[in-house]
C-alpha cells in the first residue's frame, strides 16, 4: 500500500459518502465523526478538487480493480470481508489494492508532472513578454 495514494482514496470515500459523487450508488450520508477518532468536534477536510481527480482515475481502473478500491474505501476495510465480496482469497484482494496503488499513483504523479510543465512554460512565457 502506498500511504500517500491511501490518503487520497480517503479524501475521495469522504466526499463520495458525503455526496460529492454521483452515480456509484452509494447513499449520500454526513460524514460527520466517521474516520476522525469518533470526536464529533473533529473534523477531517475534504479536497473535493482533489477527490473530483481520484474519481476519475478510480473510474478509469480496470472493472475488478476499480471494485475491489471501491469496496475497500466505501464499505469495509476488513480484508477477509472483501474477499468474501470479490469471491476471492484475501492474497488476490492484497494484489489487487497494490497494483490498483500503483496505478494509481502513476496517473496520479503523471498529472503533476504535466501540469508543472505547463507551469512552468507559462512562467517562461511570462518573463519573455516582461523581457526577463
Amino acid at each position: 500500500m502506498i500511504d500517500w495514494v491511501d490518503r487520497r482514496l480517503n479524501n475521495w470515500a469522504r466526499w463520495v459518502v458525503g455526496g460529492g459523487a454521483t452515480g456509484l450508488g452509494y447513499a449520500a450520508m454526513q460524514w460527520g465523526s466517521v474516520g476522525s477518532g469518533g470526536n464529533p468536534g473533529a473534523h477531517i477536510p475534504t479536497d473535493a478538487v482533489e477527490a473530483s481527480e481520484t474519481h476519475d482515475e478510480v473510474m478509469r481502473l480496470p472493472p475488478e480493480l476499480r471494485r475491489t478500491m471501491e469496496l475497500r474505501y466505501l464499505e469495509t476495510e476488513n480484508r477477509a470481508a472483501l474477499a468474501a465480496k470479490l469471491a476471492c482469497a484475501v492474497a488476490t484482494v492484497d494484489t489487487r489494492i497494490t497494483r490498483a496503488h500503483r496505478m494509481l499513483a502513476d496517473a496520479f504523479m503523471a498529472v503533476e508532472v504535466q501540469r508543472r510543465t505547463e507551469r512552468e512554460a507559462i512562467q517562461r512565457a511570462v518573463n519573455r513578454a516582461r523581457g526577463v
